[in-house]
């Protein structure tokens, strides 16, 4: 049975306020391999208390999307979840996944493989990537993107997702959106190593998410602390 991991994100009474007042929107985004994340995986209206859980599973998906441009949203034509990590995929002129297969090729344990076997005279390139469920707020998610890469006909991409989240508020896009870069407010939570729940407060004096300890004492050395008056921090 896969691992489940929760993250809890606190936020005081006036700071909502003026989140919800400006429209910012929690967002999650998933970094993969030795890259940082170029999807948004999810996007929603905050609460002062928000729960997000997620087992620690993967599905494959493809899309026709041709670029991969700042602001567009992947829209997909075929997926399987959960997919199998460990074995490979094949991607053919069905437009669908056939597949896991275990021969010749496989990936280690941990890592998923696809092959783009559409013809090129159908499709020069599509893209690919994976996907998770969640729950927010104990209401159900979909599988949604967590990264895209553009493959060509008859080449292979091997994914190697890692147990990190990076959260942060936005405004301008939703989930699945492909992003060239992450806002600098960030905050990177890491998962796994026998940690399944991770709890974060957001700091109005900087417009994080910091870990409920710092928030303490960040609160104590500030005798009068002032609600930030927040910006619209977009992607950058």
């Amino acid at each position: 049975m896969a691992d489940k991991y929760s993250l809890t994100l606190k936020i005081d009474e006036l700071s909502l306020k003026i989140i919800k007042a400006v429209q910012l929107k929690v967002t999650l985004a998933k970094p993969l391999g030795q890259q940082g994340p170029n999807v948004i995986w999810m996007v929603f209206n905050p609460i002062e208390n928000n729960t997000i859980e997620w087992p620690d599973e993967f599905g494959i998906y493809a899309s026709p999307n041709k670029t991969i441009e700042n602001g567009t949203v992947i829209s997909k034509i075929s997926e399987v979840f959960p997919a199998q990590d460990g074995d490979y995929y094949s991607f053919d002129s069905s437009a669908a996944f056939k597949g896991p297969f275990i021969d010749g090729g496989a990936p280690m344990s941990g890592q998923y493989k696809i092959n783009n076997n559409m013809p090129q005279s159908s499709y020069p390139k599509l893209t690919f990537g994976l996907e998770q469920i969640a729950s927010i707020n104990g209401i159900g998610v979909n599988p949604t993107t967590i990264n895209a890469i553009i493959l060509p006909a008859e080449f292979s991409v091997l994914f190697s997702p890692l147990n990190t989240i990076l959260v942060w508020l936005q405004w301008q896009f939703t989930s699945g959106t492909i992003i060239t870069s992450v806002n600098g407010d960030a905050t990177a939570v890491t998962f796994g190593g026998g940690i399944t729940d991770q709890t974060l407060t957001y700091n109005p004096l900087t417009g994080r998410f910091v870990a409920s300890s710092e928030e303490g004492k960040m609160l104590a050395e500030n005798e009068a602390p002032h609600v930030k008056i927040l910006r619209r921090p977009g992607i950058y």
